[in-house]
């Protein structure tokens, strides 16, 4: 009896040892496979917002050197000391202000004194202001140009500022400023499944998803950037500590596993958040793009995986086990019979059970968790392989954008349930009015995107006209409240010269920033 005992303690602790490594085994390979899709969809974000990041402030960049060059503008410098001739370049300033919907468009003189203004009547104005410290003034008096964000020292409200010298025969007069206000830049919109955030040379975060996020380094500063910082005023007022966070793996040199402690978190009872952090340059300046997505979904899927194998394991090797002991029982033949065959018919319910959750999460892994559509993985996957067929004679391939019009404003004065609430209506309404075979997905926010096989461009024009006047005509009831919405649609078709679908993609975006830019409430095509 001692002897049989000592033999079960060791088989127990042979399957225990064994059923522990297959669950390891289970959920380093669940946990790979979820931190490979989950660099995709960070490398992929980190593309778009890169692409998109100043695309607002872009188009005046030709302004500062454009203004600089007026006759006007060299006029006030020269005789900077009249009333009559400043008060006039006050006028010309605002007038140009208005016209170019700026923040202010301002002009210094040599010595860093603001002598002319758009907001000379303001109570804020920036007239009587010595801007000398700031670089985008010495910049431009060194090079001619200059840029630089900062938050305002007047307005207290934050900036992108572009500059341009002011020369009259090769002479260096003074510097014309223009500020783009960025307190309401939306280019990287707040979704549950990652988190945004610009860094500059220093390593602070001047724009964030996570506004406890703005105005923190990810890294502690040194004495040097202090400094710089300190001197240049470039956040006064509102620079916090730096963001509290630990390193878990490196997987790469611009991609790591990082805990992050919530904002409101006790120093006692810290909370903390586990993301994939994606890190990239944005092109021609120095500042960084930090794409955060949650590693928890990721963990708990592992997690399940592991525990499924265990437990699918567990059952394989009692049932063996169990075999075992029967064949060893020969007085009890029939019985084993009987228990093998029980054995086996629950592996087989366990297996359709699993067979149906693998397909249930087929499903979810293909469509947005909160509207149902397919989501922007799938969709990419999908218009792939549509883009292959494009080169049979008489076949087209047409992409629409559709981004919901003044979105934010229903979150942020119905909230953001109600905003999800208009998102799964909206998702609903254009499943009715779209084709059968037109593939219709979530892209991000409140950006859907659609691909119209075998339809040319004006055929997808016809479509998205139709999808725009039935919305606009309907009403949609959230929680009580009546909404009227409007969408505006970008389309552009694919071309075969093309090697993805990568480019139609950014130019039906670009139509549907044309679309937004002109009026909203309309559809561009871009072929």
């Amino acid at each position: 009896m001692a002897s049989k005992l000592l033999i079960n303690i060791r088989n127990t602790l042979i399957v225990a040892m064994i059923m522990a490594w297959a669950g390891y085994i289970a959920y380093e390979w669940k946990h790979h496979q979820g931190v490979q899709t989950l660099r995709d969809e960070a490398e992929t974000r980190l593309s778009v917002v890169s692409a998109n990041l100043l695309a607002p402030a872009g188009k005046y960049s030709y302004l500062p050197g454009i203004i600089a060059a007026h006759p006007s503008t060299i006029q006030i410098l020269l005789d900077k000391h009249n009333p009559a001739t400043v008060h006039a370049g006050n006028l010309f300033l605002q007038q140009l202000n208005t016209d170019a919907r700026l923040a202010v468009v301002y002009l210094i003189d040599h010595t860093g004194l603001t002598i002319a203004a758009s907001n000379w009547q303001e109570q804020k104005t920036f007239i009587g202001h010595n801007y000398s410290y700031r670089p985008y003034f010495q910049d431009a008096l060194k090079d001619g140009v200059g840029k630089f964000y900062a938050m305002g020292t007047i307005s207290l409200v934050p900036g992108y500022y572009l500059s341009s010298a002011v020369k009259k025969d090769g002479v260096v007069l003074g510097v014309l400023a223009i500020k783009i206000n960025m307190d309401k830049l939306d280019f990287i919109q707040h979704t549950n499944d990652a988190e945004v955030s610009v860094t500059d040379e220093n390593g602070i975060a001047f724009l964030s998803t996570l506004e406890s996020w703005k105005y923190r380094p990810i890294v502690p500063l040194s004495a040097e950037a202090e400094k710089k910082v300190k001197s240049t005023r470039q956040y006064e007022g509102v620079l916090k500590s730096v963001l509290p966070a630990s390193l878990k793996k490196t997987l790469d040199s611009d991609e790591k596993i990082i805990n992050i402690a919530q904002a409101d978190a006790s120093a006692e009872d810290n909370q903390w958040t586990q993301y994939l952090m994606r890190s990239g340059q944005f092109p021609g300046s120095p500042w960084m793009v930090h794409v955060f997505v949650p590693m928890k979904p990721v963990n708990l899927a592992a997690l399940r995986f592991a525990v499924l194998t265990v437990v699918m394991l567990g059952l394989f090797l009692l049932a063996m086990m169990y075999l075992l002991e029967t064949r060893s029982r020969i007085g009890e033949r029939e019985r084993s019979r009987r228990a093998l065959q029980d054995a086996h018919q629950a592996l087989e319910q366990q297996h359709k059970e699993l067979e149906a959750l693998s397909e249930d999460l087929r499903i979810v892994s293909i469509t947005d968790s909160l509207t149902g559509a397919y989501n922007r993985r799938y969709f990419l996957d999908v218009v792939g392989k549509l883009a292959n067929a494009v080169n049979h004679p008489g076949y087209a391939l047409s992409i629409m954008m559709i981004d919901v019009d003044y979105f934010k404003r229903i979150n942020d004065v119905y909230g953001h349930p109600t905003g999800d609430k208009v998102l799964q209506l909206l998702t609903a309404a254009c499943k009715e009015i779209l084709r059968a075979d037109d593939v219709f997905a979530r892209f991000g926010g409140e950006e859907f995107i659609v691909a119209f096989p075998d339809t040319d461009e004006h055929a997808a024009r016809q479509l998205a006209e139709r999808l725009r006047s039935n919305i606009m005509e309907r009403t949609f009831e959230v929680n009580g409240q009546v909404l009227a919405l409007t969408v505006s649609c970008g389309i552009s078709r694919y071309r075969f010269t093309e090697t993805g679908m990568d480019e139609t993609i950014k130019r039906a975006d670009e139509a549907l920033y044309e679309a937004k830019s002109s009026g909203r409430n309309r559809v561009v095509v871009f072929v």
